[in-house]
């Protein structure tokens, strides 16, 4: 049985009135994601949304080349399948899970019940979509205007943050995919990284060492980020 406090492990479920969030309780299927699942693809109707509590997942979009680039990624501080909630049920990019983990899944018609207007249920993901749509945007203009390794050092802190644990079990084959990058060229920043003992990594996995050094080295991005989210989210 899926409990309140297993709810709360998402940030936007925590945020909701006792009496809605046990009311939702019985409605919720607890889903084991493995590393690389689709949820759902472009075009895919969009029966049931996400509320990953210690998985990562990505909101990619496919080029006609077959690679995939990562607009936005999503963990324990939000919601999966929010255009759901904008008026449409067919996806606009695909969202594949980045590092496994549990998410529940509840189902859209669920949600959509509970979206009158003025309602917490809408002021809630409203903020979240605007949180995720300034991801989106500075992730762009982040992948145009800065270097390889800022964008590796931003990237690394943006999945630690939406993990418990510090232990990333990340490939180099993945983390290029996302960043729309050669896998040599992770490779050649994750060496650097290592040498100044800021990171460790084996295959498949990295350990931050030095998260602080690891924020000196990523553009300014990540706090924009960071921040934006903190203004529509501040902590309790």
């Amino acid at each position: 049985m899926i409990t309140a406090v297993d709810a709360r492990r998402n940030h936007l479920l925590a945020e909701l009135p006792d009496r809605l969030l046990n009311e939702w309780l019985p409605c919720f299927e607890n889903m084991e994601l493995a590393a690389g699942k689709v949820i759902y693809e472009v075009g895919e109707s969009l029966d049931h949304v996400y509320f990953p509590t210690d998985a990562v997942v990505s909101f990619v979009l496919s080029l006609e080349d077959g690679s995939v680039i990562e607009m936005a990624m999503i963990g324990s501080d939000g919601m999966v399948g929010v255009s759901a909630v904008l008026g449409s049920r067919t996806a606009s990019g695909s969202a594949v899970v980045l590092v496994k983990g549990n998410s529940l899944r509840l189902s859209t018609d669920k949600i959509l019940q509970n979206l009158a207007n003025g309602s917490v249920v809408q002021t809630l993901l409203f903020r979240f979509t605007q949180a995720l749509v300034a991801q989106i945007v500075q992730t762009s203009a982040c992948s145009r205007r800065h270097s390889l390794e800022q964008q590796f050092c931003r990237w690394l802190l943006m999945v630690q943050d939406r993990l418990p644990s510090g232990d990333l079990k990340l490939t180099h084959e993945s983390i290029a995919s996302m960043l729309g990058v050669r896998r040599e060229s992770v490779t050649e920043v994750a060496i650097r990284l290592q040498a100044a003992d800021i990171i460790r990594y084996t295959r498949g996995r990295i350990v931050i060492r030095d998260r602080g050094r690891l924020e000196l080295r990523a553009c300014e991005c990540y706090k924009f980020i960071n921040r934006h989210y903190a203004s529509l989210f501040p902590p309790r």
